[in-house]
């Protein structure tokens, strides 16, 4: 096997775990306010289901337990996006020499507003959104008085 073919075969090998890494971070930024949307639409639906009941409790938990499960999935992305970030950063790491990374700014960090203060920002909305839920449906009258 010659030296170029061995060259060809990582540079493949590097190109599918960049397009693999890239491919599942777009994923799931596309994915992070699609979950607090629909956490928020269920609220909605809870807070209009109150008007038709006057045991609420049912109502009270299904919010607590939507909160806490969106909770949970944002926060897991977190993980999720920094593997799939370091992948990103070792195959550029890997692939240029350090006088080539150095233009290119491959060894800085994120922005201020990295990816886990963005989540816990959307986390808040949702728990924000709970909240307000949770004290229209306790706070709201029935349709039949």
């Amino acid at each position: 096997m010659s030296k170029d073919t061995m060259s060809d075969e990582k540079t493949k090998r590097l190109e599918l775990v960049y397009q693999d890494a890239a491919t599942n971070l777009r994923f799931l930024k596309q994915q992070e306010w699609l979950i607090t949307r629909y956490a928020l639409t269920a609220y909605a639906v809870l807070v209009g289901l109150a008007t038709q009941m006057t045991f609420r409790l049912p109502l009270m938990i299904a919010v607590v337990l939507i909160a806490i499960f969106d909770a949970v999935i944002l926060h897991e992305f977190i993980g999720s996006m920094q593997r799939f970030r370091d992948r990103i950063d070792w195959r550029h790491k890997y692939a240029y020499p350090p006088e080539e990374q150095k233009p290119l700014r491959l060894g800085e960090g994120d922005s201020p507003l990295n990816t886990s203060v963005y989540i816990h920002i959307l986390i808040l909305i949702s728990v924000a959104g709970a909240a307000l839920s949770a004290w229209a449906i306790f706070n709201i009258k029935t349709a039949g008085t």
